[in-house]
């Protein structure tokens, strides 16, 4: 008489990543076309394989998580967004290159980003009559201690905004930041990513996407700031022309992909 096999138990990961399988069709329903349903679901099975700490989280917040992300037409990389624990609880949170992506997607704004100034870099910033202007030159070789962060924006008809925070600034809102303590790679991508949404919070122009992307990951971190003025100053878009665009090095991605999203340490998944 044969003895029928055991059937292998499925683990808490296995149970998540065939749920994400079965919720196909939802999901499809809430992206937008541009991201096939069955690459998010990857995406997504990639970042539980990769972070067992999310499958033991409350399965209720978690599959809410994707879902918001599938909504927001960002990918749970780690460089888009992040599903990040809080106790037993996922919480969806889209990060730096996820809101400048939906910001880009407006159709409103033509070029932002955010960049992080060093002691021994040639930065500087002014405000005249024509309006608020800025110039930075990173430093070779050694740049120094990090001193602030700018983020600019350039809207389709050549408005120009900024913003910049102190280091007082960013450690004031570490401090009141729901999250983990910003350290190594993580530490200059919340920099940023803080510098470009007080920038859409309160300089740019409403718009319907963006605000409820920045509503999804608001903290009571920002005193409210005065809506500057629009320029369309030809000095400051030829100051932002001389900007060098190389940003800080983004945190390794939390999964992903295979060919195209790597594994990352540092973000506290």
């Amino acid at each position: 008489m044969t003895t029928a096999p055991a059937t292998k138990k499925l683990t808490a990961q296995d149970e998540v990543c065939l749920a994400l399988t079965q919720a196909e069709p939802t999901f499809k329903m809430s992206l937008p076309p541009q991201i096939p349903s069955q690459r998010f679901i990857r995406v997504a099975q990639t970042a539980i394989r990769q972070n067992p700490t999310l499958a033991g989280l409350d399965r209720q917040s978690l599959y809410a998580a994707f879902h918001k992300c599938a909504a927001d037409g960002l990918l749970p990389d780690g460089r888009e967004a992040a599903i990040v624990p809080f106790g037993s609880t996922a919480t969806y949170m889209p990060m730096i290159q996820g809101i400048c992506k939906k910001a880009r997607n407006s159709g409103e704004i033509k070029t932002i980003n955010a960049l992080i100034v060093y002691k021994n870099d040639e930065y500087t910033h002014w405000i005249d009559e024509t309006g608020e202007h800025f110039k930075h030159v990173p430093a070779h070789g050694d740049r120094g201690e990090a001193t602030l962060v700018y983020s600019f924006c350039i809207t389709k008809d050549d408005a120009v905004f900024f913003e910049e925070l102190t280091m007082v600034d960013l450690a004031s809102i570490e401090k009141q930041s729901k999250g983990a303590t910003w350290k190594g790679p993580f530490k200059t991508e919340m920099w940023r990513k803080s510098a470009i949404r007080r920038l859409l919070k309160y300089r740019v122009p409403s718009s319907t996407d963006v605000d409820e992307i920045i509503r999804e990951n608001d903290e009571p971190m920002e005193v409210p700031i005065v809506k500057a003025a629009e320029t369309t100053s030809s000095r400051l878009r030829d100051a932002v022309g001389t900007v060098t665009t190389t940003a800080e090095p983004e945190p390794q991605p939390q999964g992903g992909e295979s060919d195209d999203v790597a594994a990352r340490e540092e973000l506290p998944l």
